[in-house]
């Protein structure tokens, strides 16, 4: 299968002269106290490549340090400190209240803003598992240009309060095969991973950010566990929102949603 991302370029676009761009930034590092001396990843690759086999292969990361100090060489200085820069620096402020467990009234634009560094922090994140990678390089040019996430995505905060999740990032990558209709499988037309699903969980702020680029539905996150999440794209709200004003999500239920992809229909 082809990459839309070329070696030793950006991720973004595709320029020259690659910086280390901080996997968690400093600021989310800053204000997470660094207690543990390992942290993990947890990545995920499921292969759909017959009607009755699925070939699910997890990969636990350990590595030694505090979270917040990873870093990958994958991003341009012109992206690092231009536009990636100035999305940090417009999310900052409700971020950390958020992972602080602040109670703090979001706009729109807040939560567009929120949405947009899912979409960012959810590619560059990619790239730590190649095997996984789903996030097409086009949905990113597309928020570059735009400013909003591409129509294929969806976006859902809520509050969480448990003990397993203070600083972990679960990232699924899954290869949908379509079944003809004589249930076979014509494997020319099989293209790897073409859906996703990042959970990060920071303090008392959880996100979940699926992309897919399939028409069939793919399975979806429980309706009651969803209602305590927070839709912030495709934006529904036209007041002000409260995390604080549903339910907090707990460790089971933070494990839930992160095995899940959240399809187009809700």
């Amino acid at each position: 299968m082809a990459k839309d991302y070329q070696d030793n370029r950006c991720i973004f676009c595709n320029g020259k002269g690659l910086s280390k761009q901080h996997l968690w930034p400093n600021w989310i590092g800053n204000i997470i106290p660094r207690e543990e001396n390992t942290n993990h990843n947890i990545n995920i690759h499921i292969d759909n490549l017959l009607d009755d086999v699925v070939n699910i292969k997890p990969q636990v990361i350990n590595r030694q340090g505090h979270a917040g100090t990873r870093k990958l060489r994958n991003v341009c200085t012109i992206c690092n400190n231009g536009w990636m820069s100035e999305l940090e620096q417009v999310n900052k402020a409700n971020l950390t209240a958020l992972i602080l467990g602040q109670s703090i009234l979001l706009n729109k634009d807040d939560l567009l803003n929120i949405a947009e560094w899912a979409v960012m922090t959810s590619y560059v994140r990619e790239f730590e598992d190649l095997k996984t990678k789903a996030i097409k390089q086009r949905d990113v040019l597309y928020l570059m240009k735009n400013e909003l996430p591409p129509k294929n995505w969806k976006i859902y905060i809520g509050r969480y309060q448990g003990t397993e999740y203070k600083m972990r990032y679960r990232h699924i990558g899954v290869g949908y095969a379509m079944i003809n209709s004589n249930y076979t499988i014509n494997m020319a037309d099989y293209e790897g991973m073409n859906t996703q699903y990042s959970t990060f969980v920071v303090g008392e702020l959880i996100i979940h950010a699926s992309c897919t680029y399939i028409d069939q539905p793919v399975p979806d996150v429980d309706g009651k566990l969803l209602s305590k999440l927070n839709q912030v794209w495709p934006l529904k709200y036209k007041k002000e929102i409260n995390l604080h004003d549903k339910a907090a999500i707990t460790d089971i239920e933070a494990d839930n949603i992160s095995n899940t992809p959240i399809s187009q229909r809700n």
